[in-house]
């Protein structure tokens, strides 16, 4: 068949098939309108759910489950038998779960590697050695290891086992804090991220001795057998979830204190932080070590 044949049946085809390319023509653009419609519902629905997820991204994380947190943290195995069930180890100069009463709890909330904890030890501690030998205050203290990462060696979990495993098997808290505020000097605690420098078992085993736990306990303390490794992950997620002791940003962050339960806002770089505890809590400096307990006592919330 030419060319010129084509083209002369195409007219003729026309004239006679017309219903039909009509009803061909309606329905490609009914076709057209169904293909579009699905596609705006395609990409609108894309739309919301790139919204929500920019939402959630945003900070709107959905709330932590705390009961199961919870259970998580009471359920773990090698669970120290001194430990709160949310994570706290609370002792007074009477021994570990002793709280002396009418006095207020100090909730101390630290990060072994955390420079800020370190800042705010050196700067108060003095003063919370001689209230918890007076018999001024109760201590409960939370360990977090959530800069853990920022070693090489394991440094946070190492150094936080070993004062858990001290609180476990030397029956005198003055020991405890005693670790604590040596690890917490500036010629021991190690930098975080590229700046740390290894610390090695010993070198902890002996900040333990010089705060007084006998060789044989800061030895296994100190052995590099985390054996309460499960438990402490555990208490750092219930700790940093735990809405009670968010920062008024609304996340958590060490150091963090708590008076009687009660958030305090404390901030580790201000060289007056450890007069204003004393005044949160109704308390002379030359009250300090002396027998005066301070007025707020165990339940009312520290004045501001």
């Amino acid at each position: 068949m030419t060319t010129n044949q084509q083209e002369t049946i195409k007219p003729s085809n026309s004239h006679h098939m017309g219903p039909w390319v009509w009803l061909v023509g309606i329905l490609s653009i009914l076709l057209a309108i169904m293909t579009f419609a699905v596609g705006y519902l395609l990409a609108s629905s894309k739309t919301a759910n790139n919204a929500q997820t920019a939402q959630t991204q945003t900070g709107q994380q959905p709330e932590p489950d705390m009961k199961q947190l919870a259970k998580t943290l009471n359920s773990v195995n090698n669970k120290p038998k001194r430990a709160g069930k949310t994570g706290g180890i609370l002792f007074s100069k009477n021994g570990y779960n002793k709280p002396i009463k009418n006095v207020p709890t100090i909730g101390l909330y630290e990060e072994p590697l955390c420079p800020y904890c370190g800042q705010l030890n050196r700067t108060i501690d003095p003063t919370i050695t001689k209230l918890f030998e007076a018999g001024q205050i109760n201590v409960d203290l939370y360990l977090v290891n959530f800069l853990n990462q920022n070693s090489s060696d394991d440094y946070s979990n190492r150094a936080a086992n070993g004062a858990v495993y001290i609180a476990e098997h030397d029956d005198n808290p003055t020991h405890l804090l005693a670790y604590m505020t040596n690890i917490y000097t500036q010629d021991f605690q190690p930098q975080e991220g590229d700046s740390y420098k290894p610390v090695s078992n010993d070198q902890l085993k002996e900040q333990a001795v010089k705060a007084g736990v006998d060789p044989a306990i800061a030895d296994k303390a100190f052995s590099g057998v985390l054996e309460y490794k499960d438990w402490l992950e555990a208490a750092n997620n219930y700790t940093t979830s735990n809405p009670k002791v968010q920062n008024p940003q609304g996340g958590f962050s060490t150091p963090t204190i708590t008076v009687n339960g009660n958030y305090w806002p404390v901030d580790s770089s201000n060289p007056d932080v450890t007069s204003k505890l004393l005044n949160a809590i109704d308390l002379k400096e030359n009250q300090v070590g002396g027998q005066s307990k301070p007025s707020i006592g165990s339940n009312k919330k520290p004045i501001a």
